[in-house]
């Protein structure tokens, strides 16, 4: 099996010229690069059939949620002959990062303080006033709905008063975002070398 490492956050035509299958995780953005890919064979990753990419070329184009995500595509269609990688990610949880215990406190204190926040029209003068990177701050609005810290009620923000206890790591929306940090870091922010041997040693593993 060969690994091409084409990794580009760049997706511009001439990356779709080749007679290869093109494989996406994210459907909108196949519908997206419809006008590059109207005449190629297009595959999702979540419709696979087995065995569909024994022996064939096949270009990842984005980046997947998480490693497992991307090692069961295999699993469940096998091995390629060739595997392009272009990997593209049009925002970077993994640059973003991980917001801290103090950026935390800092949106639960206001939240608490200030009542019927319009997240929509107001979220810029929010990002400004709170000093929290604008994924960051969506990510955390995310969490604290999801332990029920905030309720948002037709894009009007506000905080739950005495909300149970919570831990914030635990939750499904904060597990997802470690996972695509850890998948990003592994797939496309190692060197050429380290993601070739990751995803052979992976795949020999299975």
């Amino acid at each position: 099996m060969q690994i091409v490492d084409c990794r580009t956050n760049n997706l511009a035509g001439h990356l779709f010229e080749a007679d290869d299958l093109y494989l996406f995780f994210d459907h909108q953005l196949a519908k997206k690069l419809g006008k590059y890919t109207a005449t190629k064979r297009i595959l999702l990753a979540d419709e696979l059939q087995a065995n569909e990419l024994v022996d064939q070329t096949v270009t990842i184009v984005d980046c997947p949620p998480t490693l497992d995500d991307f090692l069961n595509i295999f699993k469940m269609s096998g091995q390629p002959s060739v595997i392009k990688m272009l990997l593209y990610q049009a925002h970077s949880t993994y640059l973003s990062g991980m917001p801290g215990r103090k950026d935390f406190a800092t949106l639960y204190k206001f939240t608490q303080t200030h009542q019927n926040i319009n997240v929509h029209d107001q979220f810029d003068l929010l990002v400004k006033y709170l000093k929290i990177d604008r994924d960051q701050l969506i990510f955390m609005i995310q969490v604290f709905s999801e332990v029920g810290f905030v309720k948002i009620d037709h894009g009007i923000l506000n905080g739950v008063v005495n909300p149970p206890a919570a831990d914030l790591e635990t939750t499904k929306i904060y597990q997802q975002r470690q996972q695509m940090m850890t998948t990003e870091k592994t797939l496309i922010y190692s060197d050429s070398t380290t993601m070739r041997s990751w995803l052979i040693d992976s795949l020999s593993a299975d």
